[in-house]
């Protein structure tokens, strides 16, 4: 009679018919910002925030505008002030008629950190023109820059996103740099998810009490219509 092996020592056990047919099932990715995020992060933030302020206010701005969307309810530990405003607002006017990117990224910033100041920057349709006119330089060219663009005119002009032509070759456009990124470059693989969400949003809100919301409506599932019966 053979000696028996230890468990550790047999062979793996072949896997049945019936198993292969069977898909693992998906681990859930659930992360909640008031589970997850603890007052030590949370203070951690602050504290590269101050950092930024009246050093930076293009960083810090980037910095409150992230962590407004994180925890909206906590704005008032940013103390966005109207020294902060009209330090960020400055920076704003440098750069108007000299970088419309930096432009647009910084308006769009401001926008989701102080929303009911929206009108004080002063985006009217030459600003919009601007834009569309620097997008479609874009278009077909560099990808990367019409996707940088188009995340801030979707925050900036909500009800005017038809007018950039967000079609089909633009969008294959955006998706072919994110599978360039994917596994390589997750820093701006990362940016490239997010301005997917924001411009393929079917509405964007932003409230003082909400931070920025993006709104996707259901699919109404296509209804086949049954043929008429023969009448006999």
């Amino acid at each position: 009679m053979r000696p028996r092996r230890s468990i550790g020592d047999r062979a793996p056990a072949r896997p049945r018919a019936v198993d292969l047919d069977r898909q693992p099932e998906l681990a859930q990715r659930n992360f909640e910002v008031e589970r997850d995020i603890s007052e030590e992060d949370w203070q951690g933030m602050l504290q590269v925030l101050e950092e930024h302020r009246r050093s930076n206010w293009k960083l810090f701005s980037k910095q409150a505008m992230h962590m407004a969307i994180i925890f909206p309810e906590r704005k008032a530990d940013l103390k966005l002030d109207d020294e902060a405003w009209l330090g960020m607002f400055n920076e704003l006017e440098l750069t108007r008629e000299s970088d419309l990117g930096a432009f647009s990224s910084l308006a769009m910033d401001m926008t989701i950190i102080f929303p009911d100041r929206r009108s004080e920057l002063l985006l009217d349709d030459e600003v919009w023109q601007a834009m569309l006119q620097e997008l479609e330089e874009y278009r077909g060219d560099y990808w990367p820059g019409f996707a940088d663009l188009a995340m801030p005119m979707t925050v900036l002009f909500p009800d005017r996103r038809a007018e950039f032509r967000l079609d089909d070759e633009a969008w294959q456009g955006i998706e072919q740099d994110l599978e360039d990124f994917r596994g390589s470059n997750w820093w701006s693989g990362s940016s490239q998810v997010m301005i997917m969400a924001i411009i393929s949003a079917d509405e964007i809100n932003i409230s003082k009490n909400r931070g920025l919301e993006l709104i996707n409506h259901p699919q109404a599932e296509a209804i086949t219509e049954l043929p008429p019966r023969a009448v006999a």
